[in-house]
């Protein structure tokens, strides 16, 4: 809007931010961000490339005028809001240094929205199990164990098998009673499985080409959804809240399913 008002040519524009995190977002380029950044990014990217955006510190900064407030009196005796920093007035060789600007976003970025990891444990396989027995259960824990049981016995079978093409002598059995972690990976196979029963369309989208936004004629597309371990879960502005991440991130499943 500036270039096009201006009735003088301009030959180079430049933008300041005081914010680092900003800078790693602009200059990122793998990473997904939550809805409220990844707009604001996109409408950067359209209008400018990473190289034209410059770090400037809290003291340089005129924004801080705005932002932090100011008395009338000194409002009115600051020149820097008028003129802006004094560097800019100086030739480019006399502007801050610039630091180098690391693409690297830690994973605890509350901005970083959530892609798919692959793991070596494919539980679309046991579905067929897990939906026939899903109907007979009434009580949530009872069904998890049932389930954990079909999973075990599988895990002991294959295990034997691959033994056995080995040459090897098949390991001893394991304990009669279901551990913590079998019982949460019960759970998540149930879970897996009722999604992709209903949302495998919603699925393939998000675990593809980087996560591509669900289209708007899907029934959880205003769930902001992602996909964490292979399970859908419901995006939002709960990511500062102070609560398990399950509640944060709760997991979706249809209306009318029976789990």
């Amino acid at each position: 809007m500036l270039k096009h008002e201006l009735e003088i040519s301009v030959d180079q524009t430049y933008f300041w931010t005081d914010s680092m995190s900003v800078l790693r977002y602009i200059a990122n380029d793998s990473k997904r961000f939550r809805t409220f950044v990844a707009n604001r990014l996109s409408v950067i990217h359209e209008g400018s490339v990473p190289s034209q955006w410059k770090y400037v510190d809290t003291q340089n900064n005129p924004a801080d005028e705005a932002s932090q407030g100011l008395s009338i009196d000194a409002f009115l005796k600051d020149t820097r809001w008028i003129s802006g920093p004094e560097f800019l007035w100086e030739n480019e060789e006399m502007w801050p240094q610039q630091t180098h600007i690391s693409t690297d976003i830690p994973m605890k970025d509350v901005e970083l929205r959530k892609v798919a990891q692959v793991n070596q444990i494919d539980y679309r396989k046991p579905c067929k199990e897990v939906d026939s027995l899903i109907s007979r259960y009434s009580d949530w824990f009872a069904l998890k164990k049932a389930i954990a049981w079909v999973l075990r016995i599988r895990e002991v079978l294959l295990d034997r098998s691959k033994m056995k093409k080995a040459g090897l002598t098949p390991q001893k059995s394991k304990p009669v009673v279901l551990t913590v972690k079998e019982l949460e990976e019960s759970e998540k196979a149930i879970i897996l499985c009722v999604q992709q029963q209903n949302f495998s369309s919603e699925l393939e989208r998000l675990t593809s080409n980087n996560g591509l936004n669900l289209s708007k004629g899907s029934p959880i597309s205003k769930l902001d959804p992602f996909v964490e371990d292979g399970i859908l879960r419901v995006g939002g502005c709960l990511s500062r809240a102070n609560m398990p991440e399950s509640a944060m991130y709760p997991v979706i499943l249809p209306k009318k399913s029976h789990v």
